[in-house]
């Protein structure tokens, strides 16, 4: 089971075996998402802009940290992703 510490232990004291678990919470958490999202765009739909400048983006290179991070590492970590200045 894969989920927080509450349905893993309920899943297992009523013997729900992992696929009957999942078709019954894929659909639920695809519902949740779709609420959530909706919400944001509802919430912030004035002020997302419906384009903007790609020119005026960072370029990747500029956001790795070669110090700390090697290049492999550079996907897989988060705190590689801070602005160098």
């Amino acid at each position: 089971m894969i989920s927080n510490l509450v349905n893993i232990v309920s899943a297992n004291f009523f013997d729900i075996p992992f696929d009957r678990y999942a078709a019954i919470m894929v659909p639920v958490d695809l519902a949740a998402l779709g609420a959530t999202l909706a919400v944001l765009w509802l919430y912030y739909r004035r002020q997302v802009p419906q384009t903007y400048p790609v020119s005026e983006l960072l370029h990747l290179s500029r956001l790795f940290v070669t110090d700390m991070c090697s290049a492999r590492l550079f996907r897989c970590w988060p705190w590689c992703w801070r602005p160098i200045s």
